[in-house]
């Protein structure tokens, strides 16, 4: 006996661990020959799920006998480092005539008396490698050979990393152990699915358009020689659903008390700006059938060489039962409040100016305080006169409660004077050329996330309009911007990001490429309600926008 027999013959041998295997083997063959009369294809499915449960099992186990030397030198020899099962193609009747399905296992370690190979086994030389590695005594209680699968080739397993539905997919199978002869014969995925594979490559592109599980079956060889035998495997896709998909949009009911249309959208050109607004109801509402809680309202006064520009911006209360008629009731009344007295007899609009040339800023803040402040007023009146309609007054105003904040452009002379009436959330800004922002107000926020304050008696005294209406007069603006939280809470993800600049840049740069602002055409409208429909993880309120630009 040669030094390396001689170590190996030391080596213990774990009778536990063969009888598993064969246990393993012996269970796999025997569900073979049970469904051996079904389809080819039942058959290989059944052999695929058998290969990818318990094929590393197999594999390290083979490894761990062959360390111990287990294996005989001549089979080690003809077979791979790792073993995969391969179906045998044996007469099924023949079998079926032979042998019953009820077959004993090989004896266990207790039945073996010594820890050598039981002398009616034929020596390692006469073990061919088409054989089983484990076969019971010939003449043992035992009964018939069962038949097990051969040992050939390596066990590869395939993965491929997670899709997202609607998303852009880009990925190899992972090939675990790393095997660089492994190549791909044919990749059957799901016609449905919206994948391809890449042939010659093990790479799956495309855009996944259903989620959910999907089997994709592999059929490989190991070798560069294409004469290999072809191996199969199959691999799970996991695509995750669009989050977007998972939202219903099903249409309000009509009949609802102040229903209102689930979206719209306006716009008003003149010379030197132009202003556009939309409102969309959000995907909560959308997902269960109620109507939008958000309103707008927008006009634009042209007079000899004067512009005026209104727009009011609203978000009824959602705990409020009639949320959507006080907003509605809100952003009219304050609206048709501030265009007459712009083009009224006593023609507001000249205190402006007056205000502007003479430099008074004290002036200026008185002239807009009444302006802006008799908007808000008529706003809270009309809240007040529709209460008051119903049994409960108290209880009905309440049901009324909206945000409000109120916008006005006016150009004088070479300069534009924006100034702006804020209660509640929401936000309302102007972005200057050189990227600054001069925002009008503070939006209100309570002690916990998502509580604010909405309009009533007290918003609208003298010492709440001198905190709660601001001003700037500058030379241009590239945008003055009043918007719902619905818009605010996804672009400004603090309340300090409404002073920075950089915020509201990226905000308007993402407007003008998506909804084309310059363009000025009669869809502009329409673009801007469709930039409305952004996808923000968990912001799915009501959505309302206002832009003079």
């Amino acid at each position: 006996m040669d030094e390396k027999s001689s170590k190996n013959s030391e080596k213990p041998i774990n009778w536990q661990e063969l009888k598993e295997l064969a246990i393993l083997l012996y269970d796999y063959s025997e569900k073979f020959f049970a469904i051996a009369s079904a389809s080819e294809q039942d058959v290989e499915k059944r052999h695929m799920e058998f290969v990818n449960k318990h094929g590393k099992v197999i594999s390290d186990l083979y490894q761990h006998l062959k360390q111990a030397a287990v294996i005989p030198p001549v089979v080690e020899e003809e077979v791979r480092p790792s073993v995969i099962p391969v179906l045998d193609q044996p007469s099924t009747r023949k079998i079926e005539n032979e042998y019953s399905s009820k077959q004993r296992l090989p004896p266990s370690p207790s039945e073996i008396k010594s820890t050598a190979m039981p002398s009616n086994v034929p020596p390692a030389k006469e073990i061919l490698p088409d054989q089983s590695a484990i076969l019971p005594a010939a003449n043992s209680s035992a009964g018939p050979p069962a038949v097990v699968p051969r040992l050939m080739t390596p066990v590869i397993l395939f993965q491929l990393r997670n899709a997202r539905q609607s998303q852009p997919f880009d990925e190899k199978f992972i090939v675990s152990p790393v095997e660089p002869e492994v190549h791909l014969v044919a990749v059957d995925i799901p016609a449905n699915l919206g994948l391809r594979w890449e042939p010659g490559t093990l790479r799956v592109q495309g855009v996944p358009m259903v989620s959910g599980e999907h089997p994709i079956d592999l059929k490989y060889h190991v070798s560069k020689d294409k004469s290999a035998p072809i191996q199969r495997a199959r691999v799970t896709l996991f695509v995750n659903p669009d989050p977007k998909l998972l939202w219903e949009n099903k249409p309000s009911d009509r009949t609802l008390p102040h229903w209102k249309v689930d979206e719209l959208c306006e716009a008003r050109q003149v010379t030197s700006k132009y202003i556009v607004a939309a409102r969309k109801r959000g995907r909560s509402h959308a997902h269960v059938g109620s109507c939008c809680d958000d309103d707008f309202f927008i006009e634009t006064l042209v007079h000899d060489d004067d512009e005026q520009h209104i727009a009011i911006v609203a978000d009824g209360a959602g705990s409020a039962s009639e949320a959507r008629l006080g907003s509605k009731l809100a952003v009219e009344a304050a609206g048709a409040e501030l265009k007459a007295l712009l083009t009224g007899a006593e023609d507001r609009t000249r205190n402006i100016q007056q205000a502007v040339q003479t430099q008074s800023a004290e002036q200026l803040t008185n002239v807009l305080r009444f302006l802006l402040g008799r908007a808000a007023h008529a706003a809270m009146v009309a809240l007040n006169n529709e209460a008051r309609k119903r049994p409960e007054p108290a209880k009905a105003l309440k049901a009324l409660s909206t945000t409000l904040l109120i916008g006005l452009s006016c150009k004088v002379g070479a300069q534009w004077l924006c100034a702006a009436y804020w209660i509640g959330d929401g936000a309302a800004g102007v972005l200057l050329p050189d990227g600054k922002v001069k925002l009008l107000g503070e939006p209100d926020s309570g002690e916990y996330s998502g509580q604010t304050r909405f309009l009533d008696s007290s918003a609208v005294t003298p010492d709440e309009l001198h905190g709660r209406i601001r001003h700037c007069l500058v030379e241009d603006y590239k945008a003055f911007i009043l918007m719902t939280d619905g818009v605010s809470d996804p672009k400004f993800e603090t309340e300090a990001l409404l002073a920075h600049g950089e915020a509201w840049q990226a905000l308007w740069a993402e407007l003008e490429d998506q909804v084309q602002l310059a363009q000025r055409d009669a869809d502009v409208a329409k673009r801007l309600l469709a930039w409305l429909d952004f996808w923000s993880p968990g912001n799915h309120d009501d959505r309302t926008i206002a832009l003079i630009y």
